[in-house]
């Protein structure tokens, strides 16, 4: 703990470390996008390479949709976040953030599939759709966008 006087009054100062600091926030938040782009990228070359191999079941299938759709939509909101931030402080200070009435339905959008991913999280490790490499990046990614999530709210973004 460091003590400092701050305007002639006593002060003690505790150190902020791991998630509560916003280097450990921004740190999960840069994993969390390269998780998303591994999924958004990687989905669909993979789709091109295994396009003759076997036939996964319709609910797999529709577990792999559902978490590109949570992966895109964040980095669209990210990217929103972005370029509101590029738009300078005069921005954000006015209200005048490009797309701001679309933050909330984006948002809204990336947690109802996070809840479905949640739950295909779930039956892809009961079910054992996959290779155990394809459920431990689905369930990473999972992860990642609830993380995102946490972030967004912590960080009351939609609060603007």
């Amino acid at each position: 703990m460091a003590r400092a006087f701050v305007g002639g009054q006593p002060g003690a100062f505790v150190p902020v470390t791991g998630l509560r600091h916003p280097t450990g926030q921004f740190a999960l938040l840069g994993v969390s996008v390269l998780l998303f782009l591994s999924l958004v990228i990687g989905r669909p070359l993979l789709a091109l390479v295994r396009r003759n191999m076997s036939v996964q079941p319709q609910a797999a299938d529709a577990a792999q949709w559902v978490l590109w759709g949570a992966a895109a939509l964040s980095l669209l909101f990210i990217g929103l976040v972005v370029v509101a931030v590029l738009g300078g402080q005069s921005a954000l200070l006015t209200g005048q953030i490009p797309l701001l009435g679309a933050w909330p339905v984006l948002f809204g959008l990336v947690v109802v599939l996070a809840v479905a991913a949640l739950i295909f999280t779930g039956l892809a490790w009961r079910d054992g759709y996959w290779g155990v490499y394809g459920r431990i990046h689905y369930t990473l990614v999972t992860l990642a966008v609830w993380a995102f999530i946490w972030f967004v709210s912590y960080w009351r973004l939609l609060r603007w």
